[in-house]
């Protein structure tokens, strides 16, 4: 469920040969992008108890060669593989589907036990991470064309 922001491969083989501070502008550029992302993502994701939110973080890839975001990258380990599948079930819905619960238990909302079967009607979609990159896609690609146009002009220069 995570996006990722990138750097082209040809543009990635020009870099190797671009001293580390002009790859480092790009790099920090590509954090700020990803920063955006998260943004989008947090100001839209369906709040139930908040631990979908609290998920929502941005890991950096080996080198800065790519920014993931998206759920299940920030907070409690143990809770980051649920609030992928949460994502998932909130920008996508669940069909309708049976919970069947051990015999010795009963589902139950605290007052009303229902049986140990029942069959969940689904829910409906709730998108927020497509809308999130919707959004952010204009800031994301301004910032790093704008990074990248001054880093290939610095560079240029300093060429000859």
């Amino acid at each position: 469920m995570a996006s990722e922001v990138r750097v082209n491969p040809r543009l990635r083989k020009l870099l190797r040969r671009m001293p580390d501070a002009m790859r480092d502008e790009l790099v920090e550029a590509q954090a700020e992008a990803a920063e955006v992302l998260r943004y989008e993502m947090l100001i839209r994701v369906p709040v139930d108890d908040g631990g979908l939110a609290a998920s929502i973080g941005v890991r950096r890839g080996p080198k800065g060669k790519y920014q993931d975001v998206g759920p299940g990258l920030a907070g409690p380990r143990k809770d980051r593989a649920f609030a992928k599948t949460k994502a998932r079930w909130k920008e996508y819905g669940t069909a309708p589907h049976e919970i069947e619960v051990d015999k010795r238990q009963g589902l139950s909302d605290g007052e009303t036990i229902y049986g140990r079967r029942i069959v969940h009607p689904g829910t409906p979609p709730d998108p927020f991470l497509k809308p999130a990159l919707e959004a952010a896609r204009p800031q994301v690609k301004d910032r790093m064309h704008d990074a990248v146009r001054k880093v290939l002009r610095q560079y240029v220069d300093s060429n000859g």
